[in-house]
């Protein structure tokens, strides 16, 4: 119920998220480490209230028994009461030190898998690779004061069980000394077996106390989640006008360069009919924050198209977001009508790991006539043809397989299945060729338009005036309308099969156990099983020696007494070294070194994995072994080892003494191992299934949570609210019934271990009353001694054991990754080029053939992350083939068609490999963003993609490249975001700073690339042309000429 119920609050509390902190890893950190630690902490809630009272009644019979000396054991139990108290509010500090450095990892992780095409195309993965390691380390390194408090809980939780008997029989003998009374049997093991139901509760009470005050941290922290979401919940309500008295800015820069402008086409001539109404209206990124558009006015009435212009960073973007309530208002009215339904597409399109078809639908019923039509006019059918499963493709985790183009046209037909009133378009033709933009402006804007025929209103937001007048070609009516404003520059079957191999491992598979031991080594291993050996002799044996002490008083009073009494106490006093000891070495020395070493190799495999791979695994698969498979690692494992550890060496102590102490009850032992081997393979066996199913269950669930992360933009402005939180809610069920389920069982394990152990201690007693003579009463002490605790030791046994097999599962999945993920570097590709290279920066291609034939294909191939099936590529005479493939990717300088934007600073973004802060202030002058840069914070500050144009993105990318010289200049569609005057600017400063070097570039506008030296026209992946620029547009017939031609 607890789990439940938070995650659906932090879902809705994400779904009011504003879009500025949507890629903020902390929600994925809530909804997995966070609720994990809740619900891990309420486990044991009943041992909070119900352990006092247990304490309360034991110390009233010890009381009884002996008197003055149940003050000892009674005051060691307050004393680490106290002391749990005070560990649990320092625990909880740690534990909030230790969740915000997983924090940290995880959202570098979340920004590398989300941009992993672009870091590897750019030569980045062994600088990732070496940053998020150096996070993991330093991630350990904050919890090391929660794993020296866990050592510390454990000592402090053993002292009442090893040194109250000893403090008690102490001051018992020394206040009985000058008495007739003595440390007879009958008085040792009753008062023996008190102190254990007075330890025992304080035990369990030391153990559940530190995860309950933890897990109230990790509440605070969704408290303020929550909280956060709820104070940045803006947007004007349908119908309402909102105003302010906030005022504007006054810094902002009223230049030329940053103008907008709207122009309306108008189909329809009724003025009653407005969808949207700005009047002076002014908005805001943050709340309180500065002021970014100013004073805009305007409408949007039933069937206009609306084109709205400017350069980049003029807030083009910012208008469409202040449009659907994703800007906080400021000033002046924005007024919508109460039945206007909006369809959105953003720059970067939102697309989730589905088919074709799913995407296309959306919330929506299928209507195969409609279907059929969007796919037409967006040109939709040759995509599908080439693809392997046509419509049913799916299209990998934010559409990896698919094109810039692709993408953009998969956005637009959403939009327009979904058939609004207002479709928001935010420039979707950037990624297209002339010949597409022309055919989807025809068929879904023009005269006989989907948009026209369905009186669908558009705003398109471009920077590209040609393209948009391909929209706004319609002839003018006389309510045409100019506007200005301006603002300020600014799969899843992987998952299954690898939890499938994890269940048809056998238990107890000790090859898996010797992999784990090896991560940790050898030495600590074996010094770890030895101190735990050592720990339980000194732990049982002192209850054959209180036998031995007993019955000596007995038949000789106070003969030995202080030999007995010192080793006694001796012995208690190396238990608990001892104890510190093993814990110590597994939790603080063992356990980080483990986890460092998996997670090490974790990285590499994924960083090493070929691009197909991303292509068809989805992201929260992967995230999957990053967080949850690392938190079982880290937490559960480490623990469910420690106690199986103890539980094992502690359940054939107490059973030794049980046969020696009661030699016929040994006849019952062939029995109750028989029971407990049946109990344990029926227990483990539906655990791992259970938690077979709960990974199963959970991997959708964490895909759906980071999809919505990345599309609440959108989702809220198709208003599907109520549809993801269903869908939410029905993973959410589902991943519910295999956790309440292994909860069950456990409840289960504890009943039925309760009469097994009920039903030894009554075979003792029925034999100790009946047949005389058998033992002696010391004897028989000792044995119902341990019968008193072995039922709590066999429950944590098998529940230590199946806690260890479930969570070695981790390894299991980690090692069949590892092994079982394929690399893409292959055994001859081992040179590494020496010196300046490429020194000539000389390409060629050799028959050359590969996967998918689109121009950015050719491009993949150069950086050798698509297969190539035929010929050869070679730079200055080296073949590629022979070459590491990282390597390659380091000497050349790429900027992919998808800004890279990377979670971390400016400094870090523009350089990971740490140039000077010189270099990078002069390169973001140069491309013009050092003003932005700097009014922002510099480049210590973070640098959040949400605050920047897709254009402004782009000029991110062309700063990176400035300060990486290479004699190979790679470009994919570099400037297809930015306007035809900073792309003119681009275009100069890249033939400026790369004079000498050899530019390949993929491009749509002919123009960036009419003064190349040879253009490669490409279709159907084949060579169509090839030549001069010039001598290409003298060929009558030319693809190239008619490409030029069709965007003058």
């Amino acid at each position: 119920m607890i789990r439940g119920g938070l995650v659906t609050l932090v879902y809705d509390a994400t779904l009011k998220l504003h879009s500025s902190k949507a890629t903020d890893a902390a929600a994925v950190t809530h909804m997995s480490t966070d609720i994990d630690q809740i619900t891990q902490g309420m486990t044991n809630f009943d041992v909070l209230w119900a352990a006092p009272i247990e304490v309360g009644l034991a110390i009233y019979i010890l009381w009884r028994e002996i008197g003055l000396a149940c003050l000892a054991p009674v005051g060691i139990t307050v004393g680490c009461t106290l002391a749990a108290f005070v560990l649990g509010k320092l625990s909880r500090k740690a534990q909030r030190v230790w969740v915000n450095a997983v924090q940290l990892r995880t959202t570098a992780t979340v920004s590398m898998l989300n941009n992993i095409k672009g870091i590897r195309m750019s030569g980045l993965s062994s600088r990732f690779s070496t940053n998020i390691q150096d996070l993991r380390v330093k991630e350990l390194a904050a919890s090391k004061s929660y794993r020296h408090l866990t050592v510390l809980k454990n000592t402090i939780g053993t002292l009442p069980q090893v040194m109250g008997p000893v403090t008690a029989f102490v001051i018992y003998v020394l206040v009985r000394q000058n008495s007739n009374s003595r440390l007879d049997p009958a008085t040792a093991f009753t008062s023996l077996s008190l102190i254990t139901l007075l330890s025992s509760p304080i035990f369990l009470f030391m153990f559940a106390l530190p995860p309950f005050t933890a897990s109230i941290a990790c509440y605070d922290r969704i408290q303020k989640y929550l909280l956060s979401a709820d104070d940045e919940t803006n947007g004007s309500s349908l119908g309402d006008i909102k105003k302010s008295d906030g005022v504007p800015s006054t810094n902002y820069p009223d230049t030329e360069s940053n103008m907008m402008e709207l122009k309306t086409k108008h189909s329809m001539q009724d003025e009653g009919n407005d969808l949207v109404i700005l009047d002076r209206a002014s908005f805001s990124f943050e709340n309180h924050g500065p002021t970014v558009l100013h004073d805009i006015s305007f409408s949007i009435q039933k069937g206009n198209l609306v084109m709205l212009t400017g350069a980049v960073g003029s807030g083009k973007s910012t208008l469409l977001l202040a449009i659907l309530g994703e800007c906080f208002q400021v000033g002046g009215t924005l007024r919508r009508s109460p039945i206007l339904r909006i369809g959105y597409c953003g720059q970067t399109p939102w697309l989730r790991n589905l088919s074709v078809r799913q995407i296309i639908q959306g919330a929506s019923s299928f209507d195969k006539d409609w279907y059929a039509i969007v796919l037409n006019a967006c040109v939709l059918e040759p995509d599908l043809a080439i693809l392997p499963e046509g419509d049913q493709t799916v299209i990998g985790s934010r559409g990896t397989s698919l094109s810039g183009g692709q993408k953009q046209r998969l956005s637009l037909a959403r939009a327009l299945y979904a058939k609004k009133h207002l479709l928001l378009l935010d420039d979707i033709t950037s990624g297209l060729d002339a010949t597409t933009v022309q055919i989807v402006a025809q068929r879904v804007f023009g005269p006989d338009g989907l948009c026209r025929r369905h009186h669908m209103s558009v705003l398109l937001a471009t920077h590209d005036v040609n393209s948009g007048d391909e929209v706004c070609s319609s002839p003018q009516s006389e309510n045409d309308s100019l506007h200005k404003t301006s603002e300020p520059e600014q799969s899843s079957n992987r998952e299954k099969d690898a939890a499938l191999a994890d269940l048809a491992r056998k238990v107890g598979d000790w090859r898996l156990y010797l992999y784990y031991f090896n991560t940790m080594g050898w030495a600590l291993t074996a010094i770890f099983i030895m101190v735990s050996i050592a720990f339980t002799f000194c732990y049982n044996f002192p209850t054959i020696w209180l036998q031995l002490w007993s019955e000596s008083e007995s038949s000789h009073p106070g003969e030995h007494q202080v030999m007995y009494l010192v080793v006694y106490a001796v012995l208690g006093i190396l238990a608990i070294i001892l104890m510190s000891a093993s814990v110590w070495v597994l939790i603080v020395e063992m356990v980080p070194r483990s986890s460092i070493k998996l997670h090490k190799m974790l990285l590499d495999t994924v960083l090493s994995a070929p691009f197909s791979f991303f292509i068809s695994t989805d992201t929260g698969v992967t995230l999957n072994r990053f967080s949850q498979d690392m938190s079982l690692i880290d937490m559960q494992l480490p623990f469910g080892f420690l106690q199986a550890v103890d539980g094992v060496f502690e359940c054939i102590a107490a059973a030794a003494l049980i046969a020696v102490s009661s030699y016929w009850t040994a006849l019952s032992f062939p029995v109750l191992i028989l029971i407990l081997y049946v109990l344990q393979k029926f227990y483990l066996s539906t655990s791992r299934q259970m938690r077979f199913l709960d990974l199963e269950a959970k991997s959708p669930l964490y895909s759906h949570f980071l999809d919505t992360l990345h599309g609440l933009v959108t989702i809220r402005a198709f208003a599907w609210h109520s549809e993801f939180q269903e869908t939410n809610q029905k993973l959410l069920n589902d991943s519910q019934k295999p956790y309440y389920l292994m909860f069950s069982i456990q409840r289960w394990l504890n009943l039925v271990l309760d009469l097994v152990v009920t039903a030894i201690a009554v075979t003792i007693v029925a034999i100790a009353s009946q047949v005389h003579g058998l033992s002696s009463a010391g004897a028989l002490g000792v044995a119902l001694s341990n019968i008193v605790s072995f039922s709590r030791i066999l429950t944590y046994l098998i529940q230590a054991w199946t806690q260890m097999e479930t969570s070695i599962g981790a390894i299991s999945r980690l090692k069949s990754f590892t092994e079982e993920t394929s690399s893409e570097h292959l055994p001859e590709e081992v040179i590494v080029p020496k010196g300046f290279w490429p020194s000539r920066g000389a390409i060629q291609f050799r028959s050359l053939t590969s996967g998918y034939g689109g121009k950015s294909s050719l491009i993949l191939s150069i950086l050798r992350m698509t297969d190539i099936h035929g010929g050869t590529i070679t730079i200055d005479g080296i073949d590629l083939a022979t070459l590491s493939r990282e390597s390659v990717r380091e000497k050349l300088n790429v900027m992919p068609q998808d800004a890279m934007i990377l979670s971390g600073s400016v400094r870090f973004n523009i350089d990971p490999s740490g140039k000077s802060d010189e270099e990078i202030l002069s390169a973001l002058a140069e491309v013009g963003l050092l003003d932005l840069i700097e009014s922002r914070g510099g480049l210590s500050s973070t640098l959040d993609a949400s605050a920047l144009s897709s254009g402004q993105q782009q000029l991110i990318c062309l700063t990176r490249a400035l300060i990486n010289p290479s004699r190979i200049l790679i470009l994919d569609e570099a400037t297809s975001n930015v306007d035809q005057e900073t792309e003119t600017k681009m275009v100069k400063l890249i033939q400026d700073r790369f004079r000498g070097c050899t530019v390949v570039a993929v491009a749509h506008r002919l123009r960036t690339i009419r003064d190349f030296d040879v253009i490669l026209v490409l279709d159907q992946g084949r060579v169509l042309e090839y030549g001069r620029p010039d001598d290409l547009l003298q060929i009558p017939g030319s693809r190239f000429r008619e490409l030029w031609e069709s965007q003058r």
